[in-house]
C-alpha cells in the first residue's frame, strides 16, 4: 500500500447500499512507518472543540465517531495536529466542501475498506498519492475548499487559524500517555501537571481567547493545583460550562 503512504482521515458509509443517504463512521489512518499522536478538533461557532485524540501505531487506523447526513457539516471544518514519533509537530487546519459529501465519485474504492470511502490526506509522504492517482489533484481539489497542505516543517498556518479562538484540552491521564497503568498517583498528577503548563504556554503563543482544561471532580487534587497555578499567573479563570462539563472543567481567559 505504498500509494497510500500517509495519514488521512476517512469517511465510510455504514450503508452500502445507500451510499449517498447512510450514515457515516469517521476514522484516522496511519499508514506510515510510524507511531504517532494526534488531537482533532472541530470549529464550532469560532471555538475549537476536540473531537478526539490519542496514539495511534504505524500500519493502524482507529474508528472515531459516527455521524448522521445532518451532522456532516460540523465536520466540514477542523483543525488536526500530529507528532510522529522522533519528529517534530504537525499541524493543518482544513476546511471541506459539504457538497463533496453528496457526489458519488468523491467515494473511492481502497485498500483499507471493503467499501469505497471518502478520504481527507492529512499528511502524504512525497505526494504519492498524487503520483499513482489514487487521490487525484482534481479530487482533492473538489473536496477542498481550504486547500492548504503544509509541508512537514510548516506549522504557523495552523496557529495563524487558531488565533483569537479557543481550545479544549483533557487532562485525565489516558488521554496523555498510552500505558498509565503502571504509574503512581504522584507520577500522574506531575505528568498532568507538566501538560497542562505545556498547554497553557502553547495557548498563550497562540494568542487563543480562552482555553478550557478538563480535569474531572475526583478528589479535586489536580483542579486545585492548576488553580494554584493560575492564581500565580495571574489569570482569570472560572468553572467551564456546568450543562457540559459538570463540575469537572476550569475555563481560563487570556484577554
Amino acid at each position: 500500500m505504498e500509494e497510500w503512504n500517509g495519514v488521512y482521515l476517512a469517511f465510510v458509509p455504514v450503508d452500502t447500499g445507500s451510499l449517498l443517504d447512510s450514515p457515516l463512521d469517521v476514522w484516522v489512518l496511519n499508514n506510515t512507518a510510524r507511531r504517532l499522536r494526534f488531537a482533532l478538533s472541530l470549529d464550532k461557532k469560532n471555538t475549537a472543540q476536540q473531537a478526539a485524540s490519542g496514539p495511534l501505531e504505524a500500519g493502524q487506523k482507529t474508528s472515531i465517531k459516527k455521524i448522521g447526513r445532518a451532522g456532516i457539516e460540523e465536520w466540514c471544518i477542523f483543525g488536526i495536529d500530529m507528532e510522529f514519533e522522533s519528529g517534530e509537530p504537525l499541524n493543518e487546519h482544513l476546511k471541506l466542501n459539504p457538497t463533496a459529501f453528496y457526489k458519488t465519485g468523491s467515494y473511492i474504492e481502497n485498500p483499507f475498506f471493503p467499501v469505497k470511502a471518502l478520504f481527507v490526506p492529512l499528511y502524504e509522504q512525497a505526494e504519492q498519492d498524487y503520483k499513482t492517482g489514487k487521490l487525484s489533484k482534481e479530487h482533492i481539489n473538489e473536496l477542498l475548499t481550504h486547500k492548504e497542505f503544509h509541508p512537514a516543517k510548516n506549522i504557523s498556518k495552523r496557529h495563524q487559524h487558531q488565533k483569537g479562538l479557543s481550545r479544549e484540552v483533557d487532562l485525565h491521564i489516558g488521554s496523555i500517555v498510552d500505558f498509565p497503568g503502571k504509574m503512581t498517583a504522584a507520577e500522574k498528577l506531575n505528568r498532568q501537571v507538566a501538560h497542562f503548563r505545556t498547554e497553557l504556554d502553547r495557548a498563550m503563543a497562540d494568542s487563543l481567547k480562552s482555553i478550557v482544561f478538563i480535569h474531572g471532580v475526583g478528589e479535586g487534587v489536580l483542579k486545585h493545583e492548576i488553580r494554584r497555578m493560575l492564581d500565580m499567573e495571574g489569570l482569570h479563570y472560572q468553572d467551564g460550562s456546568y450543562a457540559r462539563y459538570g463540575f469537572g472543567a476550569t475555563e481560563v481567559f487570556f484577554r
